[in-house]
């Protein structure tokens, strides 16, 4: 048997597979199924979504990273302003 070959939207006709600039070789593990793969694929129809996705997961990631940063500086800040006021108040007891 022999094997039909995709249909490219870029070139509207069958995929020319590795004669073509966007076809590209990729290892790794699938972010939705955990899935280990290593294998050619098309970057623009196949591998570029699957980038965008892990990219978006990666992005929330380190926004609530920052978040939880942020509220530790902020908790610091309120911590050494009241130690701040503290010393004055001594200070001012003399």
């Amino acid at each position: 048997m022999f094997e039909v070959k995709p249909i490219c939207p870029q070139l509207r006709k069958q995929c020319i597979e590795s004669k073509c600039k966007a076809w590209m070789s990729v290892k790794g593990q699938d972010p939705q199924t955990g899935e280990q793969y290593d294998r050619y694929d098309c970057y623009e129809y196949v591998w570029k979504p699957k980038f965008q996705l892990e990219q978006t997961k990666e992005f929330r990631h380190s926004s609530a990273s920052v978040e939880k940063l942020v509220n530790i500086v902020a908790q610091a800040m309120m911590w050494l302003s009241g130690k701040a006021n503290d010393a004055k108040t001594l200070g001012s007891d003399k």
